[in-house]
């Protein structure tokens, strides 16, 4: 959730297509401190409100979540600085949920820590050596935003099926699940004998595996073809919807020669496809209406306790984001 959440952070806060490729966020470790029991002052570099954010931690989160594919760092020092720079913007916004998680009171068990430390099979923290103590801090103040994430979700009215289904025609393409099928395809020499084969085989007086027999033109023909629904031409398509397996379509224009196809089986089952839609829709227009909440509620929470980054501070130049 907290990796996918910076990276949409840093692509809405300005970091070039080019730097998303060579960072990978592989933990988001959330290194900051706790909003009760703050560090000192001297030598902060940011603050959320009265609460410093010392180097130490922006340190430790930019170890744990700055790694490259090559594990070298990024080439160009003008674009080190702008990722490190979202990543401080990032930390500070978990900061500002954590410090609201704990004035509302939340907490999180040491059962819910040992759990999620049972969990964790990607643990960069343990790569880096980090303390026992300082994991299980980590993961409580982890777990905290979570808990506040989930607290938003509870008070946010469910999608109506109206706007779900508006959703749906909006987004069909883009939210349909990929349906695949296994199918055999028949090339003919002539229009004419393809319309013949297809009477007979429809007629009962023919199989389609005796009609490969009479009419293939190569060999290896109407062998057992796996496609995805979407790479299939619209007249392929078209012949093919609605049929059951072992069915055979009418002759079939493409590419300037006729074909017969047979329905083997569906790989995604038709009939479950306007349901998955659904479920997906209902799903996503959640996850907007979280996010939204949730920029609300920082947007609130800085206009209460505006944030300061301390850019002199800094070993790096700090970009700011772009208005």
């Amino acid at each position: 959730m907290f990796v996918t959440a910076i990276r949409r952070h840093l692509r809405s806060r300005g970091c070039p297509s080019s730097g998303m490729t060579a960072v990978c966020l592989a933990l988001c470790g959330l290194a900051v401190g706790c909003g009760g029991a703050s560090p000192s002052t001297q030598g902060a570099v940011a603050h959320v409100g009265d609460v410093p954010v010392s180097w130490e931690e922006v340190e430790l989160y930019l170890k744990l979540n700055l790694f490259t594919e090559e594990g070298g760092g990024l080439a160009d020092p003008g674009e080190q600085d702008r990722v490190k720079s979202r990543l401080i913007d990032a930390l500070v916004d978990e900061k500002t949920f954590l410090i609201e998680a704990e004035r509302r009171g939340l907490a999180v068990s040491d059962f819910e820590i040992d759990v999620y430390l049972r969990a964790d099979v990607e643990d960069v923290a343990a790569e880096l050596e980090l303390s026992h103590e300082r994991r299980r801090l980590l993961v409580r103040q982890r777990l905290m935003v979570q808990k506040l994430q989930e607290s938003i979700a509870e008070r946010l009215p469910p999608p109506s099926d109206a706007e779900v289904s508006a959703f749906i025609e909006q987004s069909r393409g883009r939210l349909a699940p990929r349906r695949r099928l296994r199918l055999r395809a028949l090339r003919f020499d002539s229009a004419d004998d393809a319309k013949k084969a297809a009477e007979r085989i429809h007629g009962g007086r023919m199989s389609f595996a005796e009609a490969v027999v009479t009419y293939e033109t190569n060999p290896g023909q109407g062998l057992l073809l796996e496609r995805s629904w979407e790479t299939l031409s619209p007249g392929v398509r078209a012949a093919l919807d609605g049929l059951k397996p072992g069915e055979v379509t009418r002759p079939v224009e493409f590419h300037g020669d006729t074909f017969l196809f047979q329905l083997d089986s569906w790989l995604t089952d038709p009939t479950d496809v306007d349901e998955d839609l659904a479920s997906r829709a209902r799903e996503e227009l959640e996850r907007r209406r979280l996010r939204e909440a949730s920029d609300r509620l920082l947007r609130d929470l800085r206009a209460a306790s505006p944030v300061r980054i301390h850019e002199k501070r800094l070993p790096f130049r700090y970009v700011p984001e772009a208005s």
